[in-house]
């Protein structure tokens, strides 16, 4: 436990020098100018792959969901955008594992920093579509300012649980390769188990209960629509259990990367 623990203060002081985050936003950049440059459109897919998805579920939930739920297109894109950053994000830091093999194994660049820069490529886009949501918000009379600084907060909270997530999905990826395929399966369920298309007000008080509490995006996403569609009270509960799971996830995910981060370079 000591040895963890010493661990864990070098990696945190290390994090906090300037040549940290000299590493991690030259791998960032490096690591968006690969995808982009090999995509025919770029920047643009950021934007044309979520209003595509949106526009597909619009057309199949809108008649059977609709009319109970208040503002439901803006209500569906919130709900797109936060599930598939999470989805999007945790597996590409999976493919790019296994096919950055020899880079994961060799580098003398601690791997947090190296999964951060494979998230950044969907982080940016995703602070994009949000920025945009909330112009959409202001638009339509639906944003209160005086939530701004949950805004702000629910985004960073979001980001930590991302990374602690991924932190955690590397530990597993090296020690079992079918990681790659469980959570591939895992995200496909998050389109189902996530009240991206109906409201949690549509289902059976006990299953209600086991989305909101078992599903850890659920509460991100009731909090980012309370924030952004001003229709009810504040839902301090949503928010304090959103920052609650990206503290949780992020400190259990670093502490699992710092115990294991040797023996997963053995293996993969």
């Amino acid at each position: 436990m000591s040895g963890l623990a010493k661990r864990l203060g070098e990696k945190i002081r290390y994090a906090l020098n300037q040549k940290a985050w000299q590493q991690l936003t030259t791998l960032s950049w490096a690591q968006l100018k690969v995808i982009d440059r090999s995509t025919l459109l770029g920047f643009l897919w950021s934007l044309i792959v979520p209003v595509v998805f949106f526009a597909v579920m619009y057309v199949v939930f809108n008649r059977r969901f609709g009319s109970s739920i208040e503002h439901y297109p803006f209500y569906l894109l919130i709900g797109v955008i936060v599930v598939q950053y999470f989805v999007t994000a945790t597996s590409r830091v999976l493919s790019r594992l296994g096919t950055s093999r020899e880079m994961v194994i060799a580098t003398t660049i601690p791997r947090e920093i190296l999964v951060l820069s494979i998230l950044f490529v969907d982080t940016y886009k995703f602070l994009i579509e949000m920025v945009l949501c909330v112009g959409l918000s202001v638009y339509w009379g639906l944003f209160d300012w005086a939530r701004l600084p949950m805004f702000m907060m629910l985004i960073f909270s979001f980001l930590c649980f991302s990374s602690g997530i991924s932190w955690i999905l590397m530990v597993c990826y090296g020690y079992l390769r079918d990681t790659v395929y469980i959570w591939s399966l895992i995200t496909r369920l998050f389109y189902f188990i996530c009240p991206i298309f109906y409201s949690l007000e549509n289902l059976a008080p006990a299953v209600l209960k086991m989305i909101y509490w078992c599903n850890p995006v659920t509460p991100f996403l009731v909090a980012f629509r309370n924030v952004l569609i001003r229709t009810e009270p504040i839902d301090w509960q949503s928010f304090w259990v959103s920052s609650l799971w990206g503290s949780l996830l992020l400190v259990i995910g670093y502490i699992i990367l710092t115990r294991e981060e040797n023996k997963i370079a053995e293996k993969l």
